[in-house]
């Protein structure tokens, strides 16, 4: 529900106050000054934990979530989202617990045609994962590599700590950042870098601001080893 909607439906009619359950964190020991977010500990923004909590602002996450499980070993929507309800056996007896809508389709229509992209982008990659997964079995080669694993002699390939490449040939830099639309990027020389989303074509050795809306994670294929994925996103 919208603020704009509750406005109206609820505050407007003269309902003032909002319990919001469940939507605080839980502690295991209440010694708030030992809690801490981003923006203080739970003695300075406890409180308004909850009005942060329903904000719309979780569907960008989890695009970015999602787009970043598209180029990792297992790609899934997991989790339990309440409120949950029981299912019973024939005898009475609980069977197990079902939660509320998780599908795609589950969280707005924009989120909805992104998801599905990425979903068809997971499967024109099957073939290119299922190879890294056989290497992974036969070899011990991870399928999520550090920089370095691939360009050992690119020194500043050390000390990347927020990109990688998704087996030899895909390098993937997710978005960190709430709101970004681009982020910084290091391309390793000795090779040409692909934009997987537009076809751009960009020499190693560089850093590079790589476009990153809301709809697009910088993925970059070295060396043209697969074109078939160019524009796949």
């Amino acid at each position: 529900m919208s603020g704009r909607n509750a406005k109206k439906n609820y505050y407007d009619n003269g309902i003032h106050i909002f319990w919001l359950d469940e939507a605080e964190p839980e502690y295991a020991e209440y010694n708030f000054e030992n809690y801490r977010y981003f923006m203080g500990t739970a003695l300075q923004v406890g409180n308004i934990y909850p009005q942060m909590y329903s904000r719309p602002d979780f569907r960008e996450l989890l695009i970015r979530w999602f787009q970043w499980g598209c180029f990792c070993p297992v790609m899934r929507l997991h989790g339990d989202r309440r409120p949950s309800s029981a299912v019973y056996r024939k005898d009475g007896s609980i069977s197990l617990f079902t939660g509320s809508d998780n599908e795609v389709w589950s969280f707005g229509a924009e989120a909805y045609e992104i998801l599905v992209k990425y979903i068809k982008l997971r499967e024109l990659l099957r073939p290119y994962t299922r190879s890294l997964m056989q290497d992974a079995h036969e070899n011990g080669a991870p399928v999520m590599r550090p920089m370095f694993f691939e360009f050992p002699e690119d020194q500043e390939s050390w000390l990347l700590k927020d990109q990688y490449m998704f087996g030899p040939d895909m390098l993937v830099a997710p978005i960190m950042e709430a709101k970004a639309v681009s982020r910084r990027v290091y391309l390793p020389a000795g090779a040409e870098w692909t934009a997987l989303h537009s076809g751009k074509k960009f020499l190693g050795g560089n850093h590079i601001i790589a476009e990153a809306l809301l709809d697009v994670i910088p993925v970059f294929i070295k060396n043209n080893t697969h074109p078939e994925f160019i524009g796949g996103i």
